[in-house]
């Protein structure tokens, strides 16, 4: 009798820590399909335009202007990457820089994305809708963001320069 209940809790545990691990593989196959696989796949059967590089743009405001360099990246329709601004004042003057992060759509030549501020002590968020134009030399359309200056969300149209 004792040799059955020692059997029978041995083939418990045996279960419990194979479903465990079952559950831990199944969660790494999934990681690495969403991770990679995809991603991969995406990338070599993607037949539409490519806006990787850099992209220059600027936007005035009251107290001086922006001036904007886009790094991004593509893969497939999926868009990453880094936005520095470099804010200058009406006299010429670098005051402050801001670094974004760009995550994104690329679809039917038109970049949908929205910016979120690298620096977690500073506010600033912000979105773009720009379409391709000029054979894909530039990009034109609306940002919309965080005002610091003016504690308000404001949009401002802008085109941005294949570097």
């Amino acid at each position: 009798m004792e040799t059955n209940s020692i059997n029978i809790s041995f083939s418990i545990v045996i279960g419990v820590i194979s479903g465990v691990l079952t559950t831990m593989l199944i969660f790494f196959i999934g990681f690495v399909f969403k991770k990679f696989l995809i991603p991969w796949y995406q990338s070599i059967t993607y037949r539409g335009l490519d806006i990787s590089g850099q992209w220059e743009y600027e936007m005035k405001h009251s107290n001086g202007s922006d001036a904007v360099t886009m790094n991004l990246r593509q893969k497939g329709h999926n868009i990453t990457g880094k936005d520095k601004a470099i804010v200058i004042d009406n006299k010429g003057k670098h005051t402050k820089g801001m670094a974004f992060k760009i995550r994104g759509l690329f679809f039917d030549g038109y970049l949908i994305a929205y910016l979120i501020s690298e620096n977690r002590k500073e506010r600033g968020c912000g979105s773009l809708t720009l379409q391709v134009i000029k054979a894909g030399l530039k990009m034109e359309g609306y940002i919309s963001y965080y005002d610091v200056e003016f504690n308000c969300v404001t949009s401002k149209k802008i085109i941005c320069i294949r570097k």
